[in-house]
């Protein structure tokens, strides 16, 4: 199985849930913890590898698993690595942990007694046993060094062996532990130290001995734990005090220890305390020795790395990335924040800070179109996820857009393959992200950010977005089409804060002795150094009474003046308590002289906090959750507003410096949270600028509402007026004709345009056409309302029109009703399917959309800034825009689907159908947003319009469209550039009007967002005080920036022990340290940091967890008196369990249902407890968990209940918090649960209740954390598999839950125990326990009402708690005097006018009951829907049908096999009884000549492959169907190289031959291209890739010189010369050869693209273009074919034996059409068909006329009719006419071709019909004649009857007997042969119209005639007896003759003496 020695090889091992370790060298940690991942290890030590495996193996044997080893060659190198990657779904984070190379010299050790010498003569030893071990273990320390270190004491011996008993084992802990005591012979210690190093002690036996304890069950054996661990504790840890450098060989049992004790912590409590300060005690020392080897070994590197000389100056670099950013060679050079120690100087920390910023968002940009341009050159590689950015394709830049900001643009992608994606929702396309364009596979990059998000536009693949260069956009073509790749990183802020750390100089930079210098020593502000200063400090305890001096502020509500504030202004009282005194004048310096924290209401942490928050210009407070960091932040503003007379002075002059305090927060949440705060003490100056604020209370502060109530007070300086007003006016001035231009174009997509507007841009000839025909349209023949234009029915909206030409050239209107285009569809379906989940989405609890929480963080309120941007002029303009582009749309889509749900509706004066609107506005939205256009050269080529198919109608329009569009964006480009530059003007306008406000302003509030991009605003305020709230979330450099060089004090309020910042790229955060905040570098370079002490939100229970993170943290006497959670026995539990999480689509996010449905089912318990929705929050780790959630809560239960991501709740509370954990999967991956901040934060917010749902097994055993955590948890009882909750009115119900159904046990949050409460009316309460309301003021009694209400004594019928009825509703019985049927009615109601609803008595003549009520009209016969059993149909079927049903709908299944070979599909009605089957539905799925398969049903001739053509060339693309002819390239072909080129077109088979010369490029690796000239290089390197390039395919791979070619087609590159004959293989072959691409040798991937073979590949085409052409037909005989038809057609319409006039017009219609060859064959056979009926209906019609000349229908008692047949019943009859019309419309069905079967069938029916009519014929005669017939005759016609009629197909031998039957008739009674009258006669030979000398007889005197010329040119069968009859070339049959009787002619018409007629002879 394992290779012992020789070759190096490499293993692949694989186990589950396995503590894995493997020593290392002292570069990375070295432990892993393994479930279910694959660790592959590199060892050139096989010793060592041996001894690995090995004790992998016998692991796996004790714990019962198969260990998986395989065995790999080509190892390389010595190192053992695997990566674990979990990726958090949050942010992308990926851990990474290396296990690296084992070093190869581990018996070098410092000790070299510890190495016996070797000797001679090798004698045995053997290894010491347990009796020896109990011996020596009761020694003293000295003695167990000396006799363990002797060389024979069998130690060595014992370690060697590959197992020791672990009794064994245990004695030998405890003897090594009491060795380690020994101080008197540290040599030898030493060298029995060596010797445990030097053997397999530590990496396997003490590994092994730590891995088994968790599997032990027995519970004397575990309690025996604790004093093993510690012993073995002990021994390590004095291998470490001893001998350090062996650190590495402590690793892998101390993390194997680490994962036991976490799992012991679950299963037990025999972990005390002691063990796991051992055990940190233990991996601190190994962190320290490794973190110090670490640094010794690479301390040169990274030195070189930290002080290398940057390539450039940062401020020469561009914000944007360009071409060289994105496709770079090497990596990009960066440096790592250094969070130790300080920087070199300002310059180089500005350089590290701006590098690292911008690669955060270049990275993603980066590595995403890196992996996607990979992915192009292997498609293979496809199936793999981006990971850094996300794709949009068929990117199209649709028109610009004005704003008060400048020129967005409104874009169109690809939507169709995000259907999955939940745009509310989804982070894509989020306001501000970084977007790249580009059409040429990112060789060329146009930059911008998305200006607006609308997810209903979204939904339709539109976005606005806003172009950094616009040049760029100018020149963009209409028809350019990109691919476009997003980062999320929101952009804008990346863009100001580099732009203010390139601005950023030695000079400005404030701070720098310690954000670059890390001192530690701070000193007090400058304005405090210039001399005593003394505070205030009594509004901190006391709110005084402010006392006017008649002075007014600007800012006041009261008046609106806008002046600064001054002490002199107000005076402020106070009471005249006297610790009151001695907080007047505190001297701020002289900490000694400060009252006690008693006196301020603080304690000692919070007033150490406040001390050194206004006496050191750099302070840093951390508050721990719960502890009032925002409290402590408004004490000091106070008191620095209170006493801004001591710093807001100039320190040199002394004068007034009305410079603000400026406060800047990470969220809006936090701003808001602070400036309310601030604004209960600072009524006035107080400005906020941030995202969109939802407190109405900071309304009035808004910088928008300011600048609003300034401008209407007109008190804004003079010369900022004018410039708004001119600026203004400028941007209006081009936006009136710009937004017309963008309106006009945006209705292009929100309806079809009228012909009016596209007026010029049709010719004339089209405008001609399409005028005349509209015109000419009648109203009643269409059956439509049209008003005003004609667009949308030529566009086949309200039904297809064709314009054809009849026989005298006038147009002929063809039309179909819409009906027949738009058809009902699985997507009518899907809409009211979406309709409903709408319905469901009101209908489910509200929250915050990720989606929305960063847009609000992103979007600043100046965003929509100026909505009175002459709104008042846009307000009186912009309708008139409206107007006109609403009379510019003649179908408008919105009003399709606006139309309330009548029958039909009206929209734009077309009538569209109810049932087809939906449809509709889909059809025409997919067709008006394809971008398939005719070229203006097609356009003009086309004479008819009318004669367009509809699809190349919509291609028309889309051009008349696209030239409308360009003609608008025409105007818009006219006026691009300058409305860009007004907007600029206006925005440094406003900037100087900002800044007016801001000056005035005593504190302004922002958000890091706001700071960012306001940033020149605040180097021009130079605030004297920065106040950053959670400065422990925010980017140093976003900090940095904010920062100017008048700031003098900056204080720091967070924890860096919560949320940390969270960068973009995870690599900046791990191995850069971007993740590390100015606060959290401030603290680890051991600057003072005051860290409040005394929470205030938790109850003692919640707060216990927070020793885990924080130590000392008291509690407040505040929360120790919480009242306990009302129904459940626990305020704090955590609830476990295993169900397994699930991934959330397009998110990347985790939920778990079974979690989701358990808290919904605890939050309705406790708002059943009586808790407001208010006191409720449902916290989770995910974000795909929220919408779990959300389904799982309805509004009507849930509303007012948040339900939040824990990252947004960061600072917040409440007082029962349900937290979800979601992750629980069979990997152990937990994600960022893993990280301790994250955890602190998901703890800390509740303040009452706190339960927790998770997998905490799961949990406990992947982090330390958790483990300790749920160990405390499960000590204190409140970690279960169930919660307990106890009913408040009966506390000795406990009910255990565990699973949401659980809950049902307490309907109303009680138990299952009825209340039987006693309510104010007598009844009692019929609830089951519920604890809210006990009183019962809400609950409604539903007992019935027992109040007389009426005379008769009735009692009301309404529930006892409802008022009682006016009039008597009791259901009583009364007679009904109209039809005597009693009736149960109202008490009140008269029965007069009552309808009876008893149901009807009568019977039908089917002899069924009426289905009707007696007051309602009878059902009619044919309506009889009572299902009956059929056995008496022609067909014989039993079936089970409405008794309404015929014959026609039988369902029993057809069955039969047809012509193809298939089975039948049908039914018997369908197929009617087998005489006329439906068409075969088998798919054909042969394969096409062009490779694809046919979809069509089953067929003979395959019909024309209507996918799309995929024949493309470097100039174009095919934009036809597959099946249609392809036009060849005309352009240029573009093979050329620098030896040959070709000067043919690219159509045609190239001139030039194949060049062999080899390329010349060098690859990226430096190594030459194997590749040949002019082709592309294949994506291998001969040396890189040497295995792959020589792999033997075609025998000559391995040669030096082989050169290969690359194919386009697939990622296969193949040798040359094997390809050449491959591919020319098929020209030396015969002729006869299949037509096909070539396919790749490997794949069989058809080749479509390549040079080299191009002549080939063309060749093919061509051999496809003629089988098309063949397949399709040649032109001129499909002209000609038509011409016949069309003359079939003119006969059948004026001819004897014409069509009906509504069958004529469509085959006519269908002529006009471009029909295959096939197509005109089958429209051939259904006008040949067609003609046949006509006959027959037209011999029928000359009967009936005799017999009605005769008047002797009622007389003949033949059946019924003469042209009636016998249909199955006894007294039923259909008319011939019935059967004849059905076969038209049979034969008129739409299909693609007639099938044999169908030929065969229509051939059959056509022919039955024609029997049947000499059958009803003879029978006519029969009875004219008065013919006796006999017996036999009459069973013979009977026969022949019951043939005709059965519904049976007339086969060959039925319809032979039927002939004889009729011959036998005849030859008995040869008078029953047609013998007429002479008025029959008369009117025979006038109904046939001919001239005399058309009439034969046939040999037995049965008479017929020939028409056209009368002469006999073919030979056929007498109808009545099957006599030959007709003749040849003219020539009569001699044993026919003339039938002179008939018409008196004395000779035939074609005659020599009918000839001779037209010739005038002279006399």
């Amino acid at each position: 199985m394992l290779r012992k020695l020789g070759i190096p090889s490499r293993f692949k091992m694989a186990t589950p849930n396995k503590l894995i370790t493997l020593p290392h060298d002292d570069h990375f940690i070295s432990s892993l913890h393994l479930q279910g991942n694959v660790l592959s290890v590199y060892e050139t030590d096989h010793t060592l590898l041996k001894l690995f495996v090995e004790l992998w193996i016998t692991t796996d044997a004790i714990f019962g698993e198969t260990a998986v080893v395989e065995e790999e060659d080509g190892a390389e190198e010595a190192v053992a690595r695997t990566k674990v990657a979990d990726v958090d779904m949050e942010t992308g984070a990926e851990e990474e942990v290396i296990v690296a190379k084992y070093r190869n010299n581990r018996d070098n050790y410092s000790d070299t007694t510890a190495r016996p010498p070797e000797k001679r003569v090798k004698q045995e030893i053997h290894s010491i046993g347990y009796k020896r071990l109990q011996e020596i273990k009761t020694k003293d320390a000295t003695e167990i060094v000396l006799t363990l270190n002797t060389g024979r004491s069998g130690l060595k011996e014992l370690l060697a062996e590959p197992l020791i008993r672990k009794d064994l084992f245990v004695l030998l802990l405890s003897a090594l532990s009491k060795a380690c005591d020994c101080d008197t012979s540290p040599q030898l210690l030493n060298g029995l130290l060596g010797t445990l190093v030097s053997t397999d002690f530590l990496i396997r036996h003490l590994t092994l001995f730590f891995a088994q304890l968790p599997a032990e069950y027995s519970h004397c054996k575990i309690q025996e734990f604790p004093q093993q661990i510690k012993d073995a504790v002990k021994v390590m840890k004095t291998i470490l005090d001893r001998m350090p450098d062996h650190f590495v060989d402590i690793i892998p049992p101390t993390s194997t220890l680490e994962g036991a004790i976490n799992q012991l912590r679950i299963s037990s409590d025999v972990i005390d305390t002691e063990i796991t300060l051992m055990l940190e005690d233990l991996k601190q020392i190994t962190g320290d020795l490794m973190q110090t080897r670490k640094n010794d070994k690479h301390k040169d590197m990274l030195v070189d790395l930290s002080e290398e000389e940057p390539p450039n100056n940062f401020r020469d670099i561009p914000i944007f990335p360009d071409v060289k950013d994105i496709h770079m060679d090497v990596e990009p050079f960066i440096r790592p924040n250094i969070v130790s120690g300080g920087y070199k100087g300002v310059e180089h920390y500005l350089d590290v800070q701006f590098r690292l910023l911008r690669e955060d968002f270049m990275a993603p940009l980066r590595d995403g179109i890196s992996a996607y341009l990979t992915m192009q050159r292997n498609p293979q590689a496809k199936g793999s996820n981006l990971q850094d950015i996300r794709l949009y394709y068929g990117v199209h830049i649709e028109y610009p857009l004005c704003t008060l900001h400048g020129i967005v643009h409104k874009i169109k992608f690809d939507q169709t393959r995000l259907k999955h994606v939940r745009w509310q929702s989804s982070k894509r396309l989020i306001y501000g992200s970084l977007l790249c364009l580009s059409k040429d596979d990112f060789n060329t990059l146009i930059f911008a950010t998305v200006a607006n998000r609308d997810a209903k536009d979204l939904e339709q693949g539109y976005l606005e977005v806003r172009f950094e260069d616009s040049t760029q956009v100018s020149t963009i073509l209409p028809k350019d089409e990109f691919i476009l790749a997003e980062t999320s990183a929101y952009f804008e802020a990346y863009r100001h804060v580099l732009h203010g750390l390139q601005e950023t100089t030695e000079e400005n930079m404030a701070f720098k002795k310690y954000i670059v210098k890390a001192a530690t020593s701070v000193d007090s502000p400058m304005y405090l150094r210039r001399g005593y200063a003394a505070y205030d400090l009594r509004p901190l305890v006391e709110e005084p009474r402010k006392v006017s001096r008649n002075r007014h502020l600007n800012l006041d509500d009261s008046d609106g003046d806008y002046d600064s504030d001054s002490e002199d202004e107000y005076e402020y009282k106070y009471s005249s308590e006297p610790r009151l005194n001695q907080l007047k004048n505190v001297p701020l310096l002289q900490l000694n002289r400060w009252p006690n924290a008693a006196s301020l209401n603080f304690d000692e942490t919070q007033l150490a906090a406040v001390q050194t928050a206004l006496t050191k210009e750099f302070a840093i407070i951390q508050g721990p959750p719960g502890t009032g960091k925002t409290y402590i932040g408004l004490k000091i503003v106070r008191a620095l507003l209170f006493n801004k007379h001591i710093w807001g002075v100039n320190n040199l002059t002394g004068e007034k410096d009305p410079r603000p305090i400026l406060i800047v927060c990470y969220t809006n949440h936090a701003l808001d949270q602070f400036l309310e705060g601030i604004q209960k003490f600072q009524k006035t100056n107080l400005v906020r600028i941030g995202g969109r604020s939802s407190s109405e209370t900071l309304k009035q502060y808004n910088l928008n509402y300011l600048k609003s109530q300034i401008r209407t007070r007109r008190n804004i300086p003079k010369h900022i007026f004018a410039g708004l007003c001119s600026a203004r006016d400028d941007m209006q001035y081009l936006k009136e004709p710009m937004e017309r231009a963008a309106e006009l174009i945006e209705t292009t997509r929100k309806g079809i345009l009228n012909d009016d507007c596209l007026l010029p841009f049709i010719s004339d000839t089209h405008w001609n056409r399409l005028s005349d025909v509209t015109s000419s349209i009648s109203r009643e023949y269409i059956g439509i309302r049209q008003v005003g234009t004609s667009i949308p029915l030529w566009l086949g909206l309200t039904g297809e029109v064709f314009m054809v030409q009849n026989s005298k050239n006038k147009s002929v209107i063809m039309h179909k009703d819409v009906d027949h285009i738009v058809k009902e569809d699985k997507m009518l379906a899907a809409a009211a399917a979406a309709a409903d989940d709408d319905d469901d989405e009101e209908n489910l609890i509200d929250f915050e959309e990720e989606a929305d929480i960063l847009q609000s963080e992103r979007f600043l309120d100046d965003e929509d800034d100026d909505n009175l941007f002459l709104s008042q002029i846009n307000n009186k303009k912009r309708g008139g825009v409206a107007n006109l582009a609403n009379t510019n749309i003649a179908m408008d889509l919105d009003a399709i689907a606006q139309q309330s749900d009548r029958r039909s509706s009206v929209v734009g004066g077309w009538t569209v159908q109810r049932k087809n609107k939906h449809q509709l506005k889909r059809d025409i939205i997919r067709k008006l947003n394809s971008k398939d256009m005719m070229s203006e050269q097609e356009a003009s080529k086309i004479v008819d319009i009318w004669a367009l198919k509809i699809d190349d109608r919509w291609r028309l329009y889309r051009h008349w469209v696209a030239q409308y569009c360009d003609e608008q964006k025409n105007i818009l480009g006219n006026h691009h550039q300058s409305y860009e530059a007004a907007s600029k003007q206006l925005s440094e306008i406003q900037d100087q009007e900002n800044l007016t406000i801001l000056r005035e302003a005593l504190v302004i509030g922002m958000t890091t967002t706001g700071a960012a991009k306001y940033r020149k605003l605040i180097q021009q305020v130079q605030p004297k005080i920065v106040i950053v709230e959670e400065a422990a979330e925010v980017l140093e450099a976003h900090i940095i920036t904010t920062l100017t060089k008048g700031c003098e004090h900056l204080i720091l309020i967070g924890d860096h022990q919560q949320l940390r910042p969270n960068p973009t790229v995870y690599k900046l955060a791990t191995k850069f340290h971007l993740d590390i905040s100015l606060f959290e570098r401030m603290v680890n370079n051991k600057m003072s940091c005051e860290r409040l002490g005394q929470q205030h939100r938790m109850r003692p229970e919640i707060a216990e967890m927070m020793k885990h993170f924080y130590d000392n943290l008291s509690n407040h006497e505040s929360v120790m008196n919480f009242d306990k959670i009302r129904g459940v026995s626990s305020n704090i539990f955590f609830l476990e369990h295993d169900f397994k999480e699930e991934n959330v689509k397009d998110t990347k996010s985790k939920s778990n249902i079974h979690e989701a449905k358990f808290l919904a089912g605890l939050c309705k318990y406790f708002l059943l407890q009586g808790y407001s929705p208010s006191q409720i929050t449902v916290l989770t780790t995910y974000t795909g968990q929220l919408f779990a959630l959300r389904n799982e809560m309805p509004k009507r239960l849930f509303e007012g209940v948040r339900v939040c991501v824990v990252d947004n709740f960061q600072g917040e509370e409440n007082d029962i918090i349900l937290l979800s954990l979601v992750r629980s999967n069979e990997e152990g991956k937990i994600g960022f649960l893993k990280i301790s901040n994250r955890i602190c934060v998901a703890l800390s917010r509740a303040k009452q209740g706190f339960y927790c749902i998770g997998n905490f097994d799961q949990l406990a055993k992947e982090g330390d954390l958790w483990s300790k955590i749920i160990h405390d948890m499960r000590k204190s009882g409140r970690v279960g598999k169930h919660l307990k909750l106890t009913c408040q009115n009966h506390p000795q119900n406990v009910i255990p839950v565990s699973k949401y159904s659980d809950f049902s046990a307490a309907p109303e949050g009680g138990c299952t125990r009825p209340c039987e409460y006693r309510l104010d009316c007598g009844h009692k309460c019929e609830m089951v326990c519920h604890p809210r309301d006990q009183d019962h003021k809400e609950y409604k009694c539903r007992k019935p009402c027992e109040k007389v209400i009426c005379e008769f004594g009735h009692k009301c019928a309404k529930y006892c708690y409802q008022p009682c009825e006016s009039s008597c509703s009791v259901a009583v019985k009364k007679l009904l005097p109209k039809c005597g049927h009693s009736q149960v009615m109202p008490c009140h109601k008269d029965p007069i006018y009552a309808e009876c609803k008893s149901r009807c008595a009568k019977k039908l003549p089917c002899g069924h009951s009426c289905l009707k009520l007696c007051g309602e009209l009878c059902t009619r016969s044919d309506e009889c829907k009572e299902v009956v059993q059929r056995t008496d149909w022609p067909c014989g079927h039993k079936v089970k049908v409405k008794c309404s049903d015929k014959p026609d709908v039988c369902p029993a299944p057809c069955n039969t096999t047809l012509k193809c070979e298939h089975t039948c599909t049908g039914s018997c009605g369908k197929c009617r009884s087998g005489r006329l089957h439906i068409q075969c539905t088998m798919k054909c799925g042969r394969t096409l000549v062009c490779g694809h398969s046919c979809t069509e049903p089953c067929t003979r001739n395959c019909p024309p492959c209507k996918k799309k053509c995929e024949n493309r060339c470097k100039h174009s693309k095919c934009p036809k169907k597959c099946g249609d002819l392809c036009k060849p390239c005309k352009e240029p072909c573009y093979w050329q190289c620098i030896h040959q080129k070709c000067t043919a077109k690219c159509g045609d088979l190239c001139v030039r031959t194949r060049c062999d010369m080899p390329c010349e490029k060098i690859l990226r690796c430096k190594h030459p291209c194997i590749g040949l000239c002019g082709e592309p290089c294949p994506r291998k390197c001969r040396i890189c890739h040497k295995n792959d390039v020589t792999e033997i395919f075609f025998g000559t791979e391995d040669e030096d010189d082989a050169r290969f070619i690359q194919l386009l087609d697939c990622p296969h590159f193949l040798e040359v010369q094997g390809l050449d004959q491959w591919m020319d293989m098929a020209e030396s072959g015969d002729s006869n050869h299949d037509i096909q691409f070539k396919g790749c040798p490997k794949c069989k991937t058809p080749i479509r693209k390549s040079n080299r073979y191009g002549n080939v590949i063309k060749q093919c085409l061509e051999d496809i273009q003629r089988v098309k052409q063949k397949v399709i037909g040649d032109d001129n005989n499909r002209q000609k074919i038509k011409r016949h038809l069309n003359r079939e057609l003119l006969d059948a319409e004026q001819g004897e034996n014409r069509l009906k006039h509504s069958i004529w017009r469509e085959l006519k219609s269908m002529l006009q059409l471009d029909l295959t060859e096939e197509q005109l064959v089958m429209t051939e056979n259904k006008i040949l068909f067609l003609k046949e009926i006509s006959k027959i209906r037209n011999r029928a019609n000359s009967s009936r006329q005799l017999t009605s000349l005769r008047s002797r229908l009622s007389a003949l008692g033949i059946r019924r009719h003469l042209f009636y047949g016998y249909n199955g019943g006894d007294n039923e009859f259909f008319p011939i006419e019935d059967e004849l019309s059905k076969l038209e419309n049979w034969i008129m069905k739409p299909r693609l071709r007639l099938s044999e079967q169908e030929l065969e069938d229509i051939s059959t029916e056509i022919h039955r019909q024609s029997v049947f009519c000499n059958l009803i014929t003879m029978k006519c005669n029969i009875k004219k004649n008065k013919v006796k017939l006999s017996d036999t005759a009459t069973r013979y016609l009977e026969k022949a009857e019951r043939i005709l009629c059965s519904s049976m197909p007339l086969t060959d031998p039925r319809d032979d007997e039927v002939k004889e039957l009729l011959k036998c008739v005849q030859k008995l009674h040869p008078e029953s042969m047609a013998n007429i009258s002479e008025e029959e006669r008369i009117m025979i030979v006038k109904a046939m119209g001919f001239t005399p000398g058309h009439w034969f007889k046939c040999p037995n005197g049965h008479i017929y005639a020939i028409g056209d010329c009368g002469g006999a040119t073919v030979e056929a069968k007498c109808p009545e007896c099957d006599a030959d009859i007709g003749g040849r070339h003219h020539t009569l049959r001699s044993d026919n003759r003339l039938a002179r009787e008939m018409d008196g002619a004395s000779y035939a018409a074609w005659s020599d003496q009918a000839n001779m007629e037209n010739y005038e002879f002279d006399e």
